[in-house]
């Protein structure tokens, strides 16, 4: 039933409809006003402070250089020298402690001063310990192999540190982060060595202090082994600092310098707001292993707008105030009318009447309410057409018994009841070891397997529960890169189908909205009626399986086998096609079991079962045909090819080897193949394969006799 507007004079007090309407009138230019101006002022104020420090970022890379190209210099100088070089080619341990020593005093900056040979062996420290290898990523082995000086950033144990000075060890916690400049030392063509020097960065405060001085922002140098690990290794020294030595890297800068890319924008640090720029920090093997970057504190943008714009809202604030007047009088006559017209609409909603629907054009909240109703009332609906959905989910899965059919039609009917844009059903598989996708709907073909308690799929079996995701922005962007989704999901649904305590598998299906509440509370109900759908049909499957399986060897029974071969006799008998059969009998079989006992002999049966179904072929039939007997029905299969099929199965068993027996287990085997021999019934083939085999016993075993006749 669809209602119209009636316009009736209005009942309630016209003093509580114009207060309501002088609030909104003139409150509602006033606080636009000022968020306007707020975020405008904000956002001039950030883009003026990120120019700065982006600026000052750039002069502070310049100063973290400055000792290290200084350095450089001074060591290509000292390695140039005609003196060093002997010392080199002479590996003298005292003459090379003796020139790092002045170096040292000469250059106090350089903590770390190492002379190494040309296969990275220690030739000399200042402290006389020698004979370590060092490895600096490969910057190190990259001078001694192209002769070039090289400068990088690594990451530095303690116990590297203690080699040096045990007070470097103790500057750090567990790692530091120290430049080093490399510089090859030649004698004619050859590379004989190198001096490596190293200027520790953590713990000290020369770095922070100059650029603080020069550019009036702080530094803060992180370092660590792993992004979750990054901690601050140095900054200024200042009374009051925003950076402590040891502190964990924001998260926020985290996630951009864990990809590689720079930071430049607002962090709160200790409750205040700062403006930041940073880069990612790489050593020689161009890892991330921290970020250098500046900051300085915010400026308060909130008293900026008070003392700019005060006396410009005071203005606009009285006009709002006179405008509310005018506006209250024209607003009180209309609030009545929509209000009647909602409370009818929910009194015939009330009862039973479900196609109401309200058309409302007021432009404002009662406009929102009566959509509101309209969605409220079209939900409603829907909900009922779920449940009847819902019926016919569970007739539907009732209506198969076909393990493939039943998995398409559920993913189907539950993206059709849920109306979801993607979805998955995985199957337990392997003794409940690992979840394989068997049906997908809105996403790749190429789904992984997952093992045992992997995934959110996984994950939830393991849990006996719904999982429900909300996929970030970032997530939904490399999920449609890989493929791995059509759509960006909103939020996806793990749902578990567990029937009498048993893992079935991991019902996954996603939607571009949020699933309401409704339609959480759905999830558990077909749970439960896909997982007894599921375990019906695949226990129906396995008893089909022990019916037509041998216990022992799991290939085809004798029963399966009569079938089978009455239905291809059948058939190439009409088209005159070739059919072989097989007979493969074990040579001496008896004295296995004599010898070595019956478990002996159920290998050696398993391991022959195995081996005919490994070399036959997809279409052939493998079947135990009775005791140490077994039969391959091959079709379009002539003699000659059956033939070489025999040979190539005896010659792979006469190679098999069991470590408890020293004699081979060797076959005897008959062809019988039509129509080379003229036979009137699939049995009589068989029998004649049968004689053949006989034929082979007696001519010595482990031989091969195709039937002529």
């Amino acid at each position: 039933m669809e209602l119209s507007l009636e316009l009736i004079r209005p009942k309630l007090s016209i003093g509580i409809k114009a207060i309501s309407a002088l609030t909104v009138v003139f409150w509602v230019p006033v606080i636009l006003l000022v968020i306007s101006l707020y975020f405008s002022f904000n956002k001039s104020l950030l883009m003026e402070g990120l120019d700065n420090v982006r600026t000052n970022l750039k002069g502070a890379s310049v100063v973290y250089e400055e000792r290290s190209k200084n350095l450089q210099s001074v060591l290509e100088q000292v390695t140039g020298n005609h003196d060093v070089r002997d010392m080199f080619l002479r590996r003298d341990s005292m003459k090379l402690q003796e020139l790092l020593l002045t170096l040292g005093q000469k250059n106090t900056h350089a903590e770390i001063l190492v002379a190494v040979n040309a296969n990275q062996k220690v030739l000399s420290r200042r402290n006389g310990k020698t004979g370590d290898i060092i490895i600096l990523g490969d910057a190190l082995s990259r001078t001694l192999m192209t002769g070039v000086t090289v400068i990088t950033t690594e990451l530095v144990s303690k116990e590297f540190l203690a080699l040096e000075e045990e007070g470097l060890a103790n500057r750090i916690r567990d790692i530091g982060i120290a430049q080093f400049v490399i510089s090859p030392v030649r004698y004619g063509d050859e590379i004989t060595g190198a001096i490596v020097a190293g200027i520790l960065l953590s713990g000290e405060s020369w770095l922070g202090n100059t650029i603080h001085n020069r550019f009036g922002v702080e530094i803060a140098l992180f370092a660590g082994e792993t992004f979750e690990s990054f901690y601050l290794h140095s900054t200024a020294s200042l009374p009051r600092t925003t950076w402590i030595i040891g502190q964990s890297m924001p998260d926020g800068l985290k996630e951009e310098i864990s990809l590689g890319k720079p930071y430049f924008g607002e962090l709160g640090i200790e409750g205040i707001n700062h403006i930041t720029a940073f880069e990612p920090l790489r050593d020689s093997r161009n890892r991330v292993i921290g970020a250098i970057g500046v900051s300085r504190p915010a400026k308060n943008t909130t008293l900026i707008v008070a003392q700019t714009i005060g006396k410009s809202l005071l203005l606009v604030a009285s006009g709002a105030l006179v405008f509310a007047i005018i506006i209250t009088v024209i607003i009180s006559l209309d609030i009545k009318r929509p209000l009647n017209c909602l409370l009818r609409a929910m009194g015939n909603f009330e009862k039973g009447e479900m196609d109401s629907v309200i058309h409302l054009k007021t432009g404002d909240e009662f406009e929102l309410l009566a959509q509101g109703f309209n969605d409220m009332a079209e939900s409603v609906k829907r909900r009922e057409n779920r449940l009847k959905k819902h019926y016919q989910v569970a007739k539907l899965l009732i209506s198969t018994i076909n393990l493939e059919e039943l998995t398409d039609k559920i993913l189907n009917v539950v993206i059709d009841v849920t109306e979801s844009q993607f979805g998955i059903l995985y199957l337990c598989r392997n003794e409940g070891q690992v979840l394989a996708p068997v049906v997908h709907y809105g996403c790749r073909a190429d789904l992984p397997v997952l093992k045992k308690g992997e995934g959110f799929p996984g994950r939830a079996l393991a849990d006996r529960k719904c999982i429900i995701v909300h996929p970030r922005e970032k997530e939904k962007g490399q999920m449609m890169e890989m493929g791995f989704i059509q759509f960006p999901l909103e939020e996806i649904a793990y749902i578990p189908l567990i029937s009498k305590d048993s893992a079935i598998g991991t019902l996954v299906i996603g939607s571009t909205r949020r699933y309401s509440q409704d339609e959480q509370e759905l999830f558990t109900y077909l749970g439960n009626q896909i997982s007894i759908a599921l375990d019906n049909t695949v226990m129906h499957r396995r008893i089909q399986e022990l019916s037509i399986r041998d216990d022992l060897t799991g290939i085809y029974n004798r029963r399966f086998l009569f079938v089978r071969l009455e239905e291809e006799w059948s058939r190439c008998a009409r088209h005159d096609e070739p059919l072989s059969v097989l007979l493969v009998d074990l040579d001496n079989f008896k004295e296995v079991n004599d010898t070595y006992g019956h478990t002996r002999g159920d290998e050696v049966l398993r391991s022959v079962g195995q081996t005919l179904l490994q070399l036959a072929r997809k279409e052939d039939i493998v079947a135990r045909y009775g005791g140490d007997e077994f039969v391959v029905v091959s079709t379009n299969m002539d003699s000659a090819e059956a033939a070489a099929k025999v040979n190539e199965i005896v010659a792979v068993m006469n190679n098999k080897k069991f470590p408890w027996s020293e004699k081979k287990i060797t076959l005897s085997v008959g062809i019988a193949t039509y129509p080379g021999i003229h036979v009137e019934s699939a049995e009589e083939l068989l029998h004649t394969a049968d004689r053949a085999m006989y034929l082979a016993k007696a001519g010595g075993k482990n031989k091969v006799v195709a039937s002529s006749t």
